[in-house]
């Protein structure tokens, strides 16, 4: 198993949308152009990086996690993870999350989460926790609504909330 960062591929980029659409309904997705444009957006801001990685077994993608790491507050938000069906119960997503904390120790990882998804199961199985705040996703795109059918959880207590996703996560990574 191959744990591959492709933000920087436009290529690896289009390759990996093609898997990734298939995980996401369109109101959950984001675009393959704001993808590429974030990407690219992400380098020249300091304190935010946006990171796009691939799980590979041999050469096929079996899952993928994309985020937005906020250096400056030691914040990490997953907005994507997925595997498919066939790899999922081996422990690969839980392997991308346990990579994350030991990359970046202390680190606060936030996740949005469908409310009625059984995968708040597994993020509660390995320590993350529902945010009592409601939320709701602003459109990622400008054909999109918002979208409150998620929900926030964390792997440990959140200070300032509204700071960092006003302030960090929607300034940066929506190009609305």
């Amino acid at each position: 198993m191959r744990f591959l960062n492709i933000t920087n591929d436009e290529q690896k980029i289009t390759a990996f949308y093609s898997f990734y659409k298939k995980y996401f309904p369109p109101q959950e997705r984001d675009t393959l152009h704001n993808m590429k444009a974030l990407a690219q957006k992400s380098v020249s801001i300091p304190g935010w990086t946006y990171v796009i990685q691939e799980v590979m077994d041999k050469d096929e993608p079996v899952g993928g996690l994309i985020y937005d790491w906020f250096s400056d507050i030691n914040v990490l938000i997953i907005e994507f993870v997925f595997i498919a069906k066939a790899y999922r119960h081996h422990r690969i997503a839980q392997r991308l999350i346990e990579r994350l904390i030991h990359k970046i120790p202390d680190i606060t990882i936030l996740i949005e989460v469908e409310k009625e998804s059984p995968a708040k199961e597994f993020w509660r199985k390995i320590g993350f926790s529902a945010l009592r705040t409601p939320y709701i996703q602003p459109p990622i795109s400008k054909d999109q609504k918002a979208f409150d059918g998620l929900m926030l959880m964390s792997n440990k207590p959140v200070k300032n909330l509204k700071n960092i996703l006003h302030n960090h996560y929607w300034k940066y990574a929506f190009l609305n």
